[in-house]
């Protein structure tokens, strides 16, 4: 896939695309001599024609149209999916080469789908979005962690277990056309790596242990604080001579 960009002029492929509701610049190519009638065609129909006097702009293409007296480009605002197409402009009554467009919609905003085997050993991610039609042609990437892209044809991702390169880490799918970008919100993957939940495990049963014998101790002194006589009495019999 070979992508270009250039002002006015998104292309892919050699294939020239405009967004829906945007505005195209058509230019005829270079010109030498002074200008003094412009003509353009959409396919066989004329679309907009200047002889040095009156604009006319026929159909649709009526208070969208705008020429460039000097350079002979045919400016078209708010594109329709009807204004795709060739177009062939003649400047001087000369027939200049044709510039063919296509007009399609932004993408929606994706969302992910997640479905796992019983065994929680493979999961599968589903790129979905809303109104997919007049939107291609479409590149579906999934993103890992907003950093590594998995440029993919398929709108749907296997992630095996053993894969650890996908724990913990926030994964969300990119949809994109020649026109606009959009990008899902972030899924984790409900994998856990076995050795890290052993460590968790032995980590917490420490920490608990800990709070236990913390516990006890500062219950122990809070008593020893609350009763000093009677701590004191049974430091006394404890050290007393034993009598014969």
């Amino acid at each position: 896939m070979i992508l270009t960009i250039a002002i006015g002029v998104i292309s892919v492929n050699g294939a020239t695309y405009k967004k829906l509701g945007d505005e195209a610049v058509l230019s005829p190519g270079s010109m030498s001599n002074l200008i003094t009638s412009i003509m353009w065609k959409h396919s066989p129909d004329i679309a907009v024609e200047w002889y040095g006097k009156e604009t006319f702009a026929y159909r649709e293409f009526k208070g969208r149209c705008k020429l460039d007296f000097n350079t002979g480009a045919l400016t078209l605002s708010n594109l329709t999916v009807k204004d795709s197409g060739n177009y062939t402009a003649e400047i001087n009554n000369k027939v200049m080469s044709p510039t063919e467009i296509t007009v399609i919609s932004a993408v929606p905003k994706p969302t992910v789908s997640k479905s796992c085997n019983p065994e929680m050993t493979i999961c599968t991610l589903t790129c979905e979005a809303q109104a997919i039609t007049g939107v291609e042609p479409v590149i579906y990437s999934w993103v890992i962690s907003a950093k590594q892209r998995v440029q993919s044809s398929s709108n749907q991702l296997s992630i095996a277990k053993d894969d650890t390169k996908w724990f913990g880490k926030p994964i969300s799918c990119q949809l994109k056309n020649p026109v606009s970008s959009e990008r899902s919100d972030d899924v984790i993957i409900p994998f856990t790596n076995r050795n890290f939940a052993v460590m968790f495990t032995r980590l917490v049963f420490t920490v608990l242990l800990i709070v236990v014998a913390l516990s006890g101790f500062f219950i122990w002194h809070k008593h020893i604080k609350a009763n000093p006589e009677k701590s004191a009495q049974t430091s006394n019999d404890e050290e007393a001579p034993i009598q014969e």
